[in-house]
């Protein structure tokens, strides 16, 4: 391959390579051949994020942030642009900033889903805020509420559950776990009424939301995947609080 001091693919991969795999590289080298990338095709976004990733490494940290956000002003819906400007957030200390843009990703990305949510959690503590950052369709709180049961978070969990309730979303992708797919079942044969259980459309107001999901949720992340639930109180108790909310949508399902 000839070199093209002209073309701009050259230029950013030149200075990726150096970057990530020479011994002792010179990071205004590696700046000085992504400026003559963004110079020779200003529009592209991928060699603004690349600028990024270079100042970040030679320590300008507000040149940084001026190149990733001008290529996430090129590219607004990138997954990867909004992944590598959500990083540089937390490690700048912008977890707000951070979080919106990791919605986008999980937004863009079915497949971002872990590595968003380790990096939110690690980044905040603030349940809220986490929430806030997922968007409303139940493929991602589904992917959420599993990471938070495998993390042994109950707290958070809860809260994702009672997201879940609040929003309406329908339980269809509660099937993508073993876990979520035992609550799934749960609902759906006392909705169809093939365990006999009685119908209690007062158990919402008889019980506190929280404290049967608490018990269900516990039992379910200690569990092999052949768990029953323990008793039919607590079948009851969990069907009627999430049926009551989800109804219409679990007929969907």
């Amino acid at each position: 391959m000839i070199w093209d001091p002209a073309n701009p693919e050259y230029c950013d991969a030149l200075g990726t390579l150096l970057h990530l795999y020479a011994d002792r590289a010179n990071s205004d080298e590696i700046v000085q051949l992504y400026q003559r990338a963004t110079r020779l095709s200003p529009h592209d976004a991928q060699f603004w994020a690349d600028l990024g990733t270079g100042y970040d490494w030679a320590g300008r940290s507000n040149d940084a942030l001026d190149a990733f956000e001008h290529a996430r002003r090129l590219f607004p819906n990138s997954p990867e642009i909004n992944w590598r400007l959500a990083n540089f957030y937390v490690r700048t200390g912008k977890t707000p900033e951070a979080l919106l843009a990791l919605g986008i990703v999980l937004q863009k990305d079915s497949t971002a889903g872990r590595k968003v949510f380790t990096l939110a959690t690690n980044a905040t503590r603030d349940g809220n805020a986490l929430l806030k950052m997922l968007p409303p369709q139940p493929r991602i709180f589904f992917d959420y509420l599993n990471f938070q049961i495998e993390k042994g978070d109950l707290a958070g969990t809860e809260e994702v559950w009672d997201r879940v309730l609040k929003l309406s979303l329908p339980l269809t992708c509660a099937r993508r776990s073993p876990i979520s797919m035992r609550l799934f079942n749960t609902l759906s044969c006392v909705s169809c009424q093939r365990c006999g259980l009685p119908w209690r459309s007062d158990f919402p107001r008889r019980y506190n939301a929280r404290r049967p999901i608490r018990i269900w949720l516990q039992t379910a992340a200690s569990s092999p995947p052949t768990w029953a639930p323990p008793n039919r109180d607590s079948i009851q108790i969990v069907a009627s609080v999430a049926l009551t909310s989800l109804g219409p949508s679990l007929a969907r399902c």
